[in-house]
């Protein structure tokens, strides 16, 4: 585990580290549902202890407290994905595509112009600025990258952490690169570039046919997403089935829904996205890939009845979070068929784990509960590899590297809570619902997916 400059600090500056040490000690007693030291309520909450306590026993109360093993953090864990990702900031030509593209979050100057213009500039001076390192990386496939990130910047498709989204792409990309490079992945001079430009493209049909208009102004949407791809990214059928497959075609869905009802004015409530689900896909290209069978279990997931009361924004983010347990047991089932019909490597899963990695080593712009989502689906993912047939060195180095990583953050922004000199009852019972409750899955090792 790579302890974070955060972690350090507060473990062990003169002014912070004793109460870091009492605050993980309160954190032990918590998770063992034990009587808390008043040791270490005193030190840290001075006269306001006998109420912490109080709180702290109540809360073990709560029905959904259901502690178990606790998990064990390895100090000794491998650290692959964060070296890989440390070696690709080091590299030259990501370095210089990292500077060139994230400052470029918006480029209001092109709104004078149509799609077409706007983005046939960006892309000369995509061309003309970092071509040659995009070149370098992705070889025969420079063109898909230079056209996805042209339309990124014309489109302003920004992280949260307001950079533009082009660095994520990389990211990924340059931890598969360098796991090429430094010998961990095999591979042959003539397919070196294949796994790079998968891991630079993999959200590319999650968000791009939704926006991006075809030549009749409409965006391509679900049922264009084909005629996108062969556009924009690649004929290369091997490319874009592996970038299919790491595609979350279930929140591509969700996207393509509510901006059609929301558009339409509209509330996008469990009945108008019955509605929707209920059309069917009727262009021949696309039967392939947007099968009804997703929209099917979409369907399926609303019929429980717990999204009734919700609407809107929160409704799609309800329905699109459940979803995504959906989507990652489906990268794993595909690579287990892939594995029992003879493939070398489950090549799905070591894009999806470097996103993962990826978006972990980047969380710090985030709110809370993006985070804690983020942690929740690295669990996922190593939780459904774990329980699957497939067999492979490197993905359990990943699976190993990314449960104890997440261990690690789950227990430090609890001890930190409790660690607060601002701490109250109220304050204790938020952390206790909002992380405590909601992290029981890592916190603990005997949870079941």
């Amino acid at each position: 585990m790579r302890y974070t400059i955060d972690m350090v600090a507060l473990q062990t500056s003169p002014e912070t580290k004793e109460r870091y040490r009492h605050a993980e000690n309160l954190l032990e007693h918590i998770l063992a549902k034990k009587f808390p030291h008043m040791e270490d309520l005193y030190f840290l909450y001075g006269d306001l202890a006998p109420d912490m306590n109080q709180a702290i026993l109540l809360s073990y109360t709560n029905p959904s407290f259901k502690p178990g093993r606790v998990r064990v953090v390895d100090d000794n864990a491998p650290t692959l994905l964060s070296d890989m990702q440390i070696l690709s900031d080091k590299d030259h030509d990501f370095k210089k595509l990292y500077s060139y593209f994230a400052p470029q979050i918006d480029r209001d100057e092109l709104k004078r112009f149509g799609q077409e213009e706007g983005y046939q500039i960006i892309r000369k001076e995509v061309e003309s600025a970092v071509g040659q390192n995009i070149r370098n990386i992705y070889g025969p496939y420079a063109d898909s990258v230079i056209n996805t990130s042209s339309l990124a910047l014309l489109y302003k498709l920004n992280r949260k952490a307001n950079i533009s989204m082009v660095t994520h792409w990389l990211g990924v990309s340059g931890i598969i690169y360098c796991l090429q490079r430094e010998g961990h992945i095999t591979v042959d001079e003539e397919n070196r570039y294949f796994l790079p430009t998968a891991g630079f493209h993999h959200d590319g049909d999650e968000e791009f046919p939704h926006i991006v208009k075809d030549v009749d102004g409409m965006p391509y949407g679900i049922v264009g997403t084909p005629r996108f791809e062969q556009k924009y990214i690649s004929e290369d059928r091997n490319l874009i089935l592996l970038m299919r497959l790491v595609t979350n075609i279930y929140s591509s869905v969700l996207k393509q829904a509510y901006k059609q009802i929301t558009n339409a004015k509209e509330s996008f409530t469990p009945e108008s996205l019955k509605d929707f689900l209920k059309e069917d896909v009727t262009e021949t290209d696309t039967k392939t890939y947007w099968m009804p069978k997703v929209k099917r279990k979409i369907l399926m997931a609303l019929e429980d009845g717990s999204y009734e009361d919700m609407k809107d924004q929160q409704l799609f983010s309800a329905v699109n979070w459940a979803m995504s347990k959906r989507y990652q047991r489906r990268i794993v089932s595909k690579c287990e068929e892939e594995q029992f019909k003879g493939a070398k490597h489950p090549r799905g899963l070591y894009l999806k784990y470097s996103d993962l990695g990826y978006n972990f080593i980047g969380r710090d712009g985030l709110s809370d509960e993006d985070v804690i989502k983020n942690l929740l689906k690295v669990w996922f993912m190593t939780s459904a590899t774990k329980a699957s047939s497939i067999h492979d060195p490197l993905i359990d180095k990943f699976s190993q590297e990314m449960i104890n990583d997440i261990a690690v953050y789950s227990r430090f922004t609890i001890i930190k809570d409790l660690m607060s000199p601002q701490a109250s009852t109220l304050f204790y019972y938020s952390t206790f619902n909002s992380k405590i409750l909601k992290l029981q899955p890592i916190l603990y090792t005997d949870r079941s997916i």
